[in-house]
């Protein structure tokens, strides 16, 4: 009787293995071409969420504007046309010039915090529901748009510092070298800047996701990203060219298809890979 009872827990054992084996495939079997689909499906059928775009441009419009204006009222516009008058300016206009510039500033920060929160979250309602609305846009800006600037602000910081630190290099190293190296050396940095950031590009995603604070979601997005640093890379990289090639459209034709089109699936296809490859490790684990 043991004999068999032994034979039988031994021949029941490899099925289930080989059945969660079937299933983990399944869930991380999801080809990289197969989430761009959904992406671009996505974004056809929820046209709404490039709407948080075009209020981003609009505002930045708005804001470069207004400080252009003030910068011809103050004077200091004229530096870009003749810089020997600068002797002649009104300090205490280009002290305020300054002044409203920085308010400009925040301005800028805290309404495209109060948007792109508002934003991946109508990106990650898309990929769970496969629909999203404004209100969505709303509640998730309301929310999380404070830490926004948080978790922005402790990024820059760390990404910023390592990448400035070899730019002084750079600078102090290669200042009597052609302007070809200089050039090879700043798109080096660049690139450099862009394997680094990509740690932290799926933090926003994850804060906003699990509702967790801002030094835990670069922690999960750190490790998440380490696992999945190839599939984030390619679409960094991806988005980061179709961005910069379109902007050679003339007449704005480019930047609007940019924010537009490109930004909204963008973020669409960050939060699929999110969800579907955290899906793959929970599956695993």
């Amino acid at each position: 009787m043991k004999g068999q009872q032994k034979r039988q827990k031994s021949q029941t054992k490899p099925k289930r293995s080989r059945q969660t084996k079937q299933k983990d495939q399944k869930i991380q079997k999801i080809p990289f071409s197969e989430i761009i689909k959904l992406s671009i499906k996505g974004y056809a059928k929820n046209l709404s969420i490039a709407l948080p775009f075009l209020i981003i441009l609009v505002v930045l419009i708005a804001i470069i504007a207004l400080f252009g204006i003030l910068a011809l009222i103050s004077g200091v516009g004229g530096l870009f046309v003749d810089p020997t008058i600068v002797s002649q300016l009104d300090l205490t206009k280009v002290y305020i010039l300054f002044i409203f510039g920085g308010i400009l500033f925040l301005a800028l920060l805290f309404s495209t915090s109060f948007i792109a929160s508002g934003a991946t979250g109508m990106a990650l309602e898309i990929c769970e529901k496969n629909k999203t609305s404004m209100r969505t846009f709303l509640t998730v800006a309301k929310k999380f748009w404070l830490k926004f600037i948080g978790l922005w602000l402790l990024i820059v910081l760390i990404m910023g510092l390592p990448v400035a630190a070899l730019g002084i290099m750079a600078v102090f190293l290669l200042k009597n070298l052609s302007s070809i190296v200089l050039i090879a050396s700043t798109i080096t940095l660049g690139f450099i800047g862009i394997l680094w950031i990509n740690f932290f590009v799926i933090a926003p995603y994850i804060m906003i996701k699990n509702d967790i604070g801002i030094l835990k979601s670069i922690s999960e997005g750190f490790s998440f990203s380490k696992k999945n640093y190839l599939e984030l890379l390619i679409i960094t990289i991806g988005f980061t060219v179709i961005w910069l090639l379109l902007s050679l459209i003339p007449y704005y034709v480019g930047d609007l298809i940019n924010y537009l089109v490109v930004s909204p699936i963008s973020i669409i296809v960050y939060s699929y890979l999110f969800k579907l490859r955290r899906q793959k490790q929970q599956a695993i684990q």
